[in-house]
């Protein structure tokens, strides 16, 4: 297998060609949608699922059946409930890194023990109403650091509850996993983890998942060799990538077909972007610094003829919305006109009036 059939092989499995039928089939395809920018995980979901509106996500964050939660490697994430499930037990071995608790290790755990039956006795709490709750074991100065974010990720990791997306991360709805939270031996988990990555991610390797997921390769080594035993698979570049299915030469070719004179585009964080170790299969070494920032940013890329070629970026003013396109590479009019169809989409999911789209080649 070479590269090309590597990039089309995995653009495939992430379904970047087609709209998926719900936004439900979105987080499941890639086990959820990174969100430290909420906005830009919404948008994913838009931009990949047939006639979401905002409305509609709201419902759904409010029923439940979408939460937000520290997820793989401790970063924010949108998930189906049926997902943060899992993926909370495939994590269970897992502790918060020491320097999360600011020195106060013990007192976090203390909190954390008493919070949990005061949440499953309340159902919810905003920010205000945990900030009263705990002022009686910790005092104001220890209020104001992050040792408040040190308590819910112990809580959440323990299983014990999640946010209410329709909150926000600064005054967020905190809500009881009572009677949601199923526990799972580890190693289930990790399998069905495993099965669902390689589902959404193919070809990949045991370096990706671990990656992905941050579980200790220890931990990950021998559920993976039993899940891809008997697994098609290849070495490309020194490195055995799996897969349940390798792409035929002619399903190749009508994926190619799909990708030829067309456009697509996702927003930041997409899983094209955090799911994999090595980065020349999507991005030129030359261009990866543009796309994967210093501070930990990773730009909304833009694909043109099934190659990444740029990114771009969006700010609203008032009702309406303002885009720019960055490239290094020269984009016809035609491609333009594509590339301004699909953000159109996307100011339409922001209830925003497309004002101005700008390109720029660097």
């Amino acid at each position: 297998m070479n590269n090309e059939e590597l990039r089309l092989n995995r653009l495939a499995n992430h379904q970047i060609f087609n709209k998926q039928d719900s936004e439900f089939s979105v987080l499941k395809n890639s086990v959820g949608i990174q969100s430290q920018a909420q906005r830009m995980a919404e948008i994913n979901l838009a931009i990949k699922s047939k006639q979401l509106d905002l409305s509609t996500l709201s419902k759904d964050y409010d029923q439940q059946k979408i939460v937000r939660s520290w997820s793989q490697r401790w970063t924010l994430h949108l998930l189906t409930v049926e997902d943060w499930n899992l993926i909370i037990n495939a994590h269970s071995q897992e502790h918060l890194p020491n320097n999360y608790y600011l020195g106060e290790k013990e007192l976090v755990l203390k909190a954390e023990k008493e919070l949990t039956p005061y949440l499953d006795q309340q159902r919810t709490l905003s920010k205000p109403e945990l900030v009263k709750f705990l002022s009686s074991m910790m005092t104001e100065q220890q209020l104001g650091t992050n040792l408040i974010y040190a308590i819910l990720q112990t809580l959440t990791a323990n299983g014990h509850g999640f946010f209410n997306p329709n909150s926000t991360t600064q005054q967020f709805q905190l809500v009881s996993a009572q009677n949601i939270y199923q526990p799972m031996s580890i190693e289930s988990a990790v399998q069905q983890l495993i099965v669902e990555y390689l589902n959404g991610y193919a070809p990949a390797s045991l370096e990706d998942f671990v990656k992905w997921t941050g579980i200790k390769v220890g931990i990950v080594r021998p559920i993976w060799k039993q899940v891809t035993s008997g697994m098609e698979h290849v070495e490309i570049n020194g490195v055995i990538n799996y897969a349940p299915h390798f792409l035929t030469k002619l399903e190749l070719q009508d994926i190619d077909n799909d990708a030829h004179d067309n456009v697509q585009i996702a927003a930041r964080f997409d899983a094209l972007m955090t799911g994999y170790i090595q980065k020349e299969w999507l991005i030129p070494t030359e261009y990866q610094s543009i796309m994967w920032s210093k501070n930990g940013i990773l730009m909304a890329p833009v694909l043109v003829d099934g190659v990444v070629i740029g990114h771009w970026t969006y700010k609203v003013s008032g009702k309406k919305v303002n885009f720019e396109v960055i490239t290094w590479k020269k984009i016809s009019k035609a491609k333009q006109k594509l590339i301004q169809d699909k953000l159109s989409e996307v100011a339409l999911f922001l209830e925003k009036v497309p004002n101005n789209i700008q390109f720029q080649q660097l």
